[in-house]
Protein backbone atom coordinates (compact mmCIF):
# COMPACT_ATOMS: atom_id res chain seq x y z
CA UNK A 1 0.00 0.00 0.00
CA UNK A 2 1.32 3.57 -0.74
CA UNK A 3 1.74 6.01 2.12
CA UNK A 4 -0.62 8.98 2.18
CA UNK A 5 0.62 12.46 1.41
CA UNK A 6 -1.01 15.78 1.64
CA UNK A 7 -1.82 17.95 -1.37
CA UNK A 8 -0.09 21.12 -1.79
CA UNK A 9 -2.89 23.21 -0.33
CA UNK A 10 -2.77 20.37 2.76
CA UNK A 11 0.76 21.15 3.12
CA UNK A 12 -0.09 25.22 2.75
CA UNK A 13 -2.12 24.75 5.17
CA UNK A 14 -0.34 22.74 8.21
CA UNK A 15 2.58 25.39 7.42
CA UNK A 16 0.07 27.86 8.29
CA UNK A 17 -1.38 26.36 11.76
CA UNK A 18 1.95 26.21 12.52
CA UNK A 19 2.84 29.36 12.37
CA UNK A 20 0.02 30.68 13.97
CA UNK A 21 1.17 28.27 16.92
CA UNK A 22 4.82 29.24 17.13
CA UNK A 23 3.65 32.55 17.40
CA UNK A 24 1.69 31.62 19.97
CA UNK A 25 4.22 29.47 21.84
CA UNK A 26 6.51 32.95 21.61
CA UNK A 27 3.77 35.16 23.24
CA UNK A 28 3.25 32.20 25.46
CA UNK A 29 7.18 32.27 26.27
CA UNK A 30 7.25 35.99 27.22
CA UNK A 31 4.17 35.94 29.18
CA UNK A 32 5.77 33.77 31.06
CA UNK A 33 8.91 35.68 31.74
CA UNK A 34 6.65 38.62 32.70
CA UNK A 35 5.46 36.82 35.52
CA UNK A 36 9.01 35.08 36.58
CA UNK A 37 11.11 37.59 38.52
CA UNK A 38 13.24 36.61 41.92
CA UNK A 39 12.12 40.01 43.23
CA UNK A 40 9.48 42.06 42.35
CA UNK A 41 6.77 42.75 39.09
CA UNK A 42 7.89 43.88 36.18
CA UNK A 43 7.39 47.63 35.11
CA UNK A 44 5.22 47.58 31.55
CA UNK A 45 8.66 49.16 29.69
CA UNK A 46 10.27 45.40 30.53
CA UNK A 47 6.83 43.66 29.36
CA UNK A 48 7.15 45.69 26.17
CA UNK A 49 10.51 44.44 25.89
CA UNK A 50 9.58 41.12 26.00
CA UNK A 51 6.93 41.09 23.84
CA UNK A 52 9.33 42.46 21.01
CA UNK A 53 12.62 39.86 21.62
CA UNK A 54 13.60 37.06 19.94
CA UNK A 55 12.66 33.04 20.91
CA UNK A 56 16.35 32.90 21.39
CA UNK A 57 16.61 35.54 23.90
CA UNK A 58 13.72 34.90 25.56
CA UNK A 59 14.86 31.50 26.30
CA UNK A 60 18.16 32.86 28.00
CA UNK A 61 16.36 35.78 29.90
CA UNK A 62 14.14 32.69 31.55
CA UNK A 63 17.39 30.91 32.18
CA UNK A 64 18.58 33.51 33.83
CA UNK A 65 15.18 34.13 35.92
CA UNK A 66 14.24 30.12 36.75
CA UNK A 67 15.88 26.77 37.39
CA UNK A 68 15.00 24.70 34.33
CA UNK A 69 15.36 21.10 33.99
CA UNK A 70 18.17 20.53 31.32
CA UNK A 71 16.01 17.84 29.47
CA UNK A 72 13.12 20.85 29.16
CA UNK A 73 16.30 23.05 27.81
CA UNK A 74 17.04 20.00 25.23
CA UNK A 75 13.69 20.00 23.87
CA UNK A 76 13.24 23.81 23.87
CA UNK A 77 16.83 24.32 22.36
CA UNK A 78 15.70 21.39 19.49
CA UNK A 79 12.35 23.19 19.36
CA UNK A 80 13.87 26.60 18.84
CA UNK A 81 16.53 25.22 16.34
CA UNK A 82 13.31 23.92 14.12
CA UNK A 83 11.98 26.91 14.61
CA UNK A 84 14.32 28.90 12.77
CA UNK A 85 14.53 26.67 10.05
CA UNK A 86 10.57 26.76 9.89
CA UNK A 87 10.24 30.48 10.15
CA UNK A 88 13.34 31.91 8.48
CA UNK A 89 14.48 29.14 5.96
CA UNK A 90 11.81 26.66 5.24
CA UNK A 91 11.58 27.10 1.82
CA UNK A 92 15.56 27.46 1.23
CA UNK A 93 16.22 23.96 2.19
CA UNK A 94 17.57 21.67 0.01
CA UNK A 95 14.53 19.32 0.43
CA UNK A 96 11.87 22.12 0.10
CA UNK A 97 9.73 20.85 -2.85
CA UNK A 98 6.27 21.42 -2.71
CA UNK A 99 5.31 20.24 -6.53
CA UNK A 100 6.58 17.15 -6.07
CA UNK A 101 5.29 13.92 -3.88
CA UNK A 102 8.76 12.99 -2.46
CA UNK A 103 9.17 17.02 -1.69
CA UNK A 104 5.89 17.00 0.23
CA UNK A 105 6.67 13.79 2.14
CA UNK A 106 10.16 15.30 2.83
CA UNK A 107 8.16 18.50 4.13
CA UNK A 108 5.91 16.55 6.28
CA UNK A 109 8.49 14.97 8.02
CA UNK A 110 10.30 17.76 9.37
CA UNK A 111 6.59 19.36 9.76
CA UNK A 112 5.63 16.22 11.63
CA UNK A 113 8.95 16.36 14.10
CA UNK A 114 9.17 20.43 14.43
CA UNK A 115 5.21 19.99 15.24
CA UNK A 116 5.54 17.13 18.28
CA UNK A 117 8.43 19.87 19.83
CA UNK A 118 6.28 22.81 19.26
CA UNK A 119 3.14 21.49 21.43
CA UNK A 120 4.87 19.95 24.18
CA UNK A 121 6.96 23.43 24.44
CA UNK A 122 3.47 25.30 23.74
CA UNK A 123 1.89 22.61 26.32
CA UNK A 124 4.63 23.57 29.66
CA UNK A 125 5.22 26.97 28.99
CA UNK A 126 1.31 27.39 28.72
CA UNK A 127 0.40 25.06 31.71
CA UNK A 128 3.66 26.87 34.23
CA UNK A 129 2.09 30.20 33.27
CA UNK A 130 -1.59 29.12 34.22
CA UNK A 131 0.00 27.18 37.53
CA UNK A 132 1.78 30.19 38.55
CA UNK A 133 -1.42 32.36 38.33
CA UNK A 134 -3.04 29.22 40.08
CA UNK A 135 -0.72 29.06 42.99
CA UNK A 136 -0.73 33.08 43.16
CA UNK A 137 -4.60 33.07 43.59
CA UNK A 138 -5.71 34.55 40.57
CA UNK A 139 -9.20 34.98 39.64
CA UNK A 140 -11.12 32.63 37.27
CA UNK A 141 -11.72 35.06 34.31
CA UNK A 142 -14.06 34.76 31.02
CA UNK A 143 -10.58 33.30 29.76
CA UNK A 144 -10.49 30.36 32.01
CA UNK A 145 -14.14 29.69 30.58
CA UNK A 146 -13.65 29.44 27.66
CA UNK A 147 -10.59 27.40 27.59
CA UNK A 148 -12.77 24.93 29.67
CA UNK A 149 -15.31 24.64 27.53
CA UNK A 150 -13.04 23.78 24.75
CA UNK A 151 -10.94 21.17 27.59
CA UNK A 152 -7.90 22.94 26.65
CA UNK A 153 -8.25 24.30 30.37
CA UNK A 154 -8.29 20.76 31.65
CA UNK A 155 -5.14 19.86 28.91
CA UNK A 156 -3.09 22.85 30.40
CA UNK A 157 -4.09 21.72 34.21
CA UNK A 158 -3.06 17.76 33.00
CA UNK A 159 0.69 19.53 32.37
CA UNK A 160 0.84 20.94 35.57
CA UNK A 161 3.42 18.25 36.95
CA UNK A 162 5.70 18.51 33.72
CA UNK A 163 5.76 22.51 33.94
CA UNK A 164 6.53 21.91 37.82
CA UNK A 165 9.20 19.42 36.50
CA UNK A 166 10.46 21.74 33.56
CA UNK A 167 10.62 25.15 35.64
CA UNK A 168 11.57 23.84 39.36
CA UNK A 169 11.65 27.50 41.00
CA UNK A 170 13.07 30.86 40.79
CA UNK A 171 16.44 31.59 40.95
CA UNK A 172 17.95 33.78 43.51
Amino acid sequence: MDKWLPSEEETFAQIGLLLLLTQQVEHSTSSLIGIVYPEGKPSWEELEKLGKQTLGALLRKLKERVDMDPRFQGLFGHFLEGRNIFVHNLNRQSWFDMHTEAGRDKIWNFLETYQKCLEEVYLVVGAATFKNYDERGGPQTEFHQKLAETGFLQLLQSYYPKAGAAFKGRKQ
